[in-house]
């Protein structure tokens, strides 16, 4: 014995006596395996022992060899085997407090909650299952064995260090076992117990130590240490993948209640142990509780949470996100807190849920499933951000349709003056008003687009609606000015002429100046005009005091743009047409004046319109300036008014007849239209009138012909000239592409010509035109009015029944299609000497466009069990399809040629796609299954071939 020996002695009789009292579990780090037991520090209640633990172990050592077995001796014996442990696991300084160096390159392992770095929180890509999965396996508050030394005294190598743990820990599962053997009802078996599960653990024995953790169990249900003994067996049930067994073992602590430091932890095992099972519902419970106990305050909550913390809710999120989405998605969510109670941080929940299917690439249900949140929680704070993400994810699966419909709904529910403001300060979300304003340009721009493309009234209504609801929503918005005139300009389009004009010359004189400006002001007096030409007679007298208004105000802002001088003379124009005679002066007289360089055809009317107006105000001078070569002087009372008006109507026809013959036709038809401008009533209008129009006629202006014969015709019914004026027209109508008016005048000439061959052709024309013009109903009467009056010649005849075929398979009549498509092909069968290339043609093409049906059905034939009979069946809609295939080429028309080729190998390749894709023989394993793939591979494989080469060949 050393000199100290009796000191040491006394010392720990003293410590044993009072140790009795304490708790030998000490406090202990919440969470781990059996692996981790041998990192557990129990605190041994001593006085502090100069020396440190080697001193200790030797005590203990010597007060058993040296005093009788006794009470304190099962004391004396456990703590020596703790000592034992301790060695192993840590350095017993002078402190009583024990540290654990770390073996180079190794750093203790944390909780599976708390196992992420700061930097490693969810951020980005959403974790798979099979990483969350991995971490949960792994052991909380483990440091290993391997990763553990104790203390290594002066001069000791790490090889002899490990020896010395090895034999330590041997030691201390014999002394354990021999305690517990001798001394049964010793009241710390439980502790030695657990201890001996510790140093189990350190030697790697998991199997000796679980069974000893069962015992536990088994023999102190009611032990202080049950909490952590039931974890420590659910980790390892866990692991083992026992998962009901370890839901079991976890569900034992979580009854522990909140005293016990594993709790939080065995509400996540346990969740997982459950979703392991399959028992999604039950899962979440577990789950949502330990949510609830950490972010109960929802965003707010997790805000303030650490990284490691924020790091075991994200985990918890995606976990409860997988058993959702298992459960249903986003209707599960509904579903279950419904039952359970909302919670403030369900928007997380169907974030992560959304993220998740979105990670999956499942457009359709992270769209559905953010949406869902919004329908749920209209009002909510994160509502407009999820309905932006519905639109993103949209953008992402590329669906435009659906697109469009989400940033419709976004700008609809969040528009400043929406429900959605009422409960949220619109300032503290200028992004949510950003993309409303986007939204907002989008869906104009689109529908705008689409009505120029489809002309489609709906896509007009939809466009007008988002121009004005921007307009209402942004009305000082550095785009506002843009947008109104693209509101204005379909509104023209839409021929909405007032609702036009009103929005052009907002965009013209209500913004500052912009780029638009000028063309806006012009664009609004064309409106006026348009509406003009559509107004009812009482109406029009307001409409075109608008339009004067418009056009000066018009001049009078943008005096240098070009379209200046032509407004300001059409107001004039309209001034005096209201018979304000003054002020019609006075703006033509404005327009001489400011605009000298004015064109020709606006000077000519201006002065004209001073010539009138002079004359109508009495200004007889001015009349007779602008009536000098035609009129001379003329005052309004002079006794020869009636006289002078027939000189001056036959005056005027000398002139014209005088540049008629000098070549000069448009000066002739401007004299004969004089005449009746000047003298309406005259005896040689008449004359006048259909001069005119033949001369505009060798002039091709077709427009201003057509114009003044069907003038002439209504003012004189019963002129000598009917049938020379009727085919006139006909010749002026088409020339100027007015088909459907031209193909009536054909039709009066078949109606009222003698001669057969012109009735024919007419009758031909009139057909053509009215196809020409989309009077479709009309075109297929006449068409089959000429084919049953002139079946010959064959060639004309076949040209009729073509485009008679057109017409029926744009009426969508398909039966009468088809039906003339056939009398081609029959036509060209018996032509004889009268086929021609062209009758083979459109024959060849007929045969192409018969055989579609045949395309679909044989397309339409599966290769079903039995394969025999569908088999069958494709085989004779495929020879019936060859057999048209092949006498298709026998026309030698290159395109229906190449179609037909290509036909014929589609029809092959067809069949290999058929084959390849048929039912498979039930009850056949892996193994057949795959012979019998390849066997149909071999089947198929000479179409495939067979279809490649003639591809090959079409394209050579």
């Amino acid at each position: 014995m050393t000199r100290h020996g009796p000191l040491i002695l006394i010392v720990l009789a003293a410590l044993l006596q009072q140790g009795c009292a304490g708790s030998g579990g000490g406090n202990w780090e919440s969470g781990g395996s059996i692996g981790s037991l041998k990192g557990k520090k129990v605190v041994v209640e001593e006085e502090r022992i100069e020396g440190g633990l080697e001193k200790a172990i030797a005590g203990y050592k010597q007060f058993l060899e040296q005093t009788p077995e006794e009470d304190m001796t099962p004391e004396a014996l456990r703590r020596l085997a703790d000592l034992k442990i301790q060695s192993v696991e840590g350095v017993y300084d002078d402190s009583s407090k024990l540290t654990a160096p770390a073996r180079a390159g190794k750093t203790p392992v944390a909780s599976p909650l708390d196992k992420k770095k700061p930097d490693d929180s969810r951020s980005g890509k959403p974790e798979s299952l099979q990483s969350l999965e991995k971490r949960s396996t792994e052991p909380v508050g483990e440091t290993g064995a391997d990763s553990q030394l104790g203390a290594i005294p002066a001069g000791n190598t790490i090889e002899q260090q490990m020896l010395q743990d090895d034999a330590n820990s041997k030691e201390a599962i014999a002394i354990y076992k021999k305690l517990l053997k001798k001394f049964p009802d010793y009241e710390r078996n439980d502790q030695v117990l657990y201890q001996l599960a510790r140093a189990y653990g350190i030697r790697g024995q998991t199997e000796q130590a679980m069974a000893t953790l069962d015992r536990i169990v088994r023999e102190y249900p009611y032990t202080p240490l049950i909490d952590e003994v039931e974890f420590r067996r659910g980790e390892v049930l866990f692991v083992r993948k026992q998962y009901r067994a370890s839901e079991t073992a976890y569900g034992k602590v979580i009854k522990v209640g909140r005293r016990s430091t594993f709790y939080d932890q065995a509400l996540y095992k346990h969740g997982w142990s459950l979703f392991k099972q399959s028992r999604y519902e039950e899962a979440l419970d577990s789950f949502v509780k330990l949510i609830d106990s950490k972010a109960a305050g929802g965003r707010a909550a997790v805000a303030n949470f650490s990284p490691i913390e924020r790091q075991r809710f994200d985990d918890t999120l995606r976990v409860i996100s997988f058993s959702f989405s298992y459960m249903g998605g986003s209707a599960a969510i509904d579903q279950y807190f419904d039952k359970r109670g909302r919670r403030p941080y369900e928007d997380m929940l169907f974030a992560d849920l959304g993220e998740h299917y979105l990670t999956k690439r499942r457009y359709a249900d992270a769209a559905a499933t953010y949406s869902a949140f919004v329908a749920r929680n209209p009002l909510h704070e994160q509502a407009p951000v999820f309905q932006m993400r519905v639109i993103e994810v949209y953008e992402k699966g590329g669906f435009p349709k659906l697109v469009i419909e989400g940033k419709r709904e976004f700008a609809s529910i969040y528009s400043p003056d929406g429900n959605y403001w009422k409960s949220h300060d619109i300032k503290r979300s200028p992004e949510v008003l950003a993309f409303v304003k986007q939204n907002l340009v989008d869906l104009a721009s689109h529908y705008h687009a689409l009505s120029q493309k489809r002309r489609d009234k709906d896509d007009q209504k939809e466009a007008i609606v988002w121009y004005r609801k921007f307009l209402a929503t942004f009305p000082e918005d550095v785009q506002a000015p843009r947008m109104n005139f693209l509101l204005a300009e379909l509104l023209f389009d839409t021929r909405d002429y007032p609702a036009a004009a009103t929005e052009y010359e907002k965009t013209a004189y209500q913004y500052p100046p912009h780029e638009k400006s000028a063309e806006a002001g012009y664009a609004a007096v064309l409106a006026h005009r348009e509406h003009v030409k559509l107004a009812k007679k009482e109406e029009k007298p307001a409409i075109v005091s608008r339009t004067i208004i418009s056009s000066i105000r018009f001049a009078d802002t943008y005096p240098k743009d070009k379209n200046a001088a032509g407004v300001l003379n059409q107001a004039a124009v309209d001034t005096f047409q209201r018979n304000e005679f003054a002020e019609s002066r006075k703006l033509a007289q404005r327009v001489l004046e400011q605009y000298p360089g004015a064109g020709a055809q606006i000077q000519r009317s201006t002065w004209t319109v001073i010539a009138h107006a002079s004359f109508d105000l009495g200004d007889y001078g001015g009349s007779e300036k602008a009536y000098q070569e035609a009129l001379g002087r003329l005052t309004k009372s002079s006794d020869d008014r009636g006289a002078l008006t027939e000189r001056l109507a036959a005056s005027i026809y000398k002139q014209a007849e005088a540049r008629q013959k000098a070549g000069d036709l448009r000066g002739a038809v401007e004299d004969y239209l004089r005449v009746g401008k000047l003298a309406p009533g005259s005896k040689i209008r008449m004359a006048a009138d259909y001069d005119a129009g033949a001369a505009l006629i060798q002039l091709k202006d077709w427009g201003q012909a057509t114009t003044v014969f069907e003038a002439y015709r209504k003012r004189f019914p019963k002129n000598p000239h009917e049938s020379d004026v009727t085919e006139k027209l006909a010749v002026a109508y088409e020339a100027n592409n007015q088909w459907q008016p031209a193909a009536v005048e054909f039709n009066r000439i078949r109606l009222t010509t003698k001669d057969a061959s012109i009735r024919r052709e007419a009758t031909y024309r009139s057909a053509e035109l009215y196809d020409r013009g989309n009077n479709d109903k009309a075109a297929i009467e006449a068409y089959q009015l000429f084919i049953r009056s002139y079946p010959k010649p064959i060639a004309q005849s076949v040209e009729a029944r073509d485009r008679l075929a057109k017409l029926y398979l744009k009426t969508n009549n398909r039966g009468q299609y088809e039906s003339v498509l056939r009398q081609i092909v029959q036509i060209d069968k018996t032509a004889g000497k009268e086929r021609t290339d062209r009758i083979r043609y459109l024959a060849a093409v007929a045969t192409l466009e018969l055989s579609e049906p045949l395309v679909r059905e044989y397309k339409s034939i599966r290769l079903t069990l039995p394969l025999k009979k569908s088999m069958a069946r494709k085989k004779k809609s495929m020879e019936k399809s060859l057999a048209v295939f092949t006498a298709m080429l026998d026309y030698g028309v290159a395109d229906v040629t190449a179609a037909a080729t290509f036909r014929i190998a589609d029809t092959y390749y067809d069949l290999t796609r058929a084959i390849l894709k048929s039912d498979r023989p039930r009850n056949l394993n892996k193994l057949e299954l795959e012979q019998y793939d390849i066997l149909l591979e071999e089947q198929a494989y000479p179409f495939e071939e067979k279809a490649i080469t003639l591809h090959k060949k079409n394209i050579e």
